[in-house]
């Protein structure tokens, strides 16, 4: 990792959906939280980019909590965002489209930094997420033992 951003030889890191995020704040003792707590402290990574945090961030009312998850936030590994990650974004959301499907910005974003990134995305927005993997490269990081 370089300067806080990983690099291709960083190896086990899962960039982490806010949807995820959610329910590990929101319901200790889920499956979720227990997986995203094997994340955290196993060899797999837990990794995020703007966008993620941005929609964690906002959705947070006490200032405590916004500056507790801030400061843990920016220990993570970060993908950045360049122009390539929002043209290759723009073509999965024209493909999803072009197949008569739902498509949101934000979530084509998304999947185009852990695909550039070559990472696996773990997310619970599924309607989303897999029609952009029949589409492009994107990888979606499942609980093991789950399907």
């Amino acid at each position: 990792m370089a300067n806080g951003v990983p690099t291709r030889e960083d190896a086990g890191l899962v960039l982490v959906d806010t949807s995820i995020w959610i329910d590990f704040l929101q319901h200790p003792g889920s499956e979720i939280h227990s997986e995203m707590t094997r994340l955290i402290h196993g060899t797999d990574r837990v990794a995020t980019c703007g966008l993620v945090m941005q929609e964690i961030l906002q959705g947070l009312r006490s200032p405590r909590s916004v500056r507790l998850l801030e400061t843990r936030l920016a220990g993570l590994p970060f993908f950045p965002t360049r122009k390539s990650t929002y043209f290759l974004a723009a073509g999965i959301y024209r493909k999803l489209k072009q197949d008569g499907l739902q498509a949101q910005t934000v979530d084509a974003t998304i999947a185009a930094v852990a695909i550039e990134n070559r990472v696996p995305l773990f997310t619970l927005n599924l309607r989303h997420f897999l029609p952009t993997c029949d589409v492009s490269k994107l990888r979606l990081h499942s609980v093991p033992g789950k399907k």
